[in-house]
């Protein structure tokens, strides 16, 4: 009988020596690159003009769930991995995601300054009044901070205008 999801390990339904294999595999894939000790491995990015980044909005991730992560999703190829903490508290993350290359992996901590980002945000007037007691209503204003960013980040890059930008939002877990 198949193993469901794997406590942030192993993806949908595997048997277990297939859910083994893929996870000694993924061990091995993200040797070295864990807690920032050499560049994380990467496949090529889609193609000329295009720039990829994942977005997401945490709060106390297992530690090495978090590091499995970013090195997953770089390793992938994204070009970028936004993190937004959405608890300033959680330093033991903070410490393992700096430990990435960081024009890899940016990061932005819920408060006053992220705050101030959210309020230029266009969907500031849709979800700003839910920003304190909604996690969503704060995945949507993180999502727009990250574009934001992301463009501005490759706004002069392409003799044609900006290169396509694919931003994907997704939980750590």
């Amino acid at each position: 009988r198949g193993r469901g999801f794997m406590k942030s390990r192993i993806f949908v339904f595997l048997p277990s020596l297939q859910a083994l294999v893929v996870y000694v595999s993924f061990l091995v894939l993200c040797t070295g690159c864990v807690d920032g000790q050499s560049a994380v491995p990467r496949h090529e990015t889609p193609g000329e003009g295009v720039r990829t980044a994942v977005v997401a909005t945490i709060r106390r991730p297992h530690k090495d769930m978090w590091s499995d992560f970013l090195c997953y999703h770089l390793h992938l190829g994204f070009d970028h991995v936004f993190v937004f903490f959405d608890d300033a508290e959680d330093h033991e993350t903070m410490a393992a995601t700096a430990s990435f290359p960081k024009d890899q992996v940016m990061s932005w901590v819920r408060g006053p300054e992220l705050r101030r980002l959210w309020r230029q945000a266009l969907v500031w007037t849709k979800f700003g009044a839910f920003s304190d007691s909604e996690v969503m209503a704060r995945q949507m204003l993180n999502v727009e901070v990250a574009t934001v960013h992301f463009r501005e980040m490759y706004s002069s890059t392409n003799v044609l205008g900006a290169p396509a930008l694919w931003l994907l939002h997704i939980d750590a877990d």
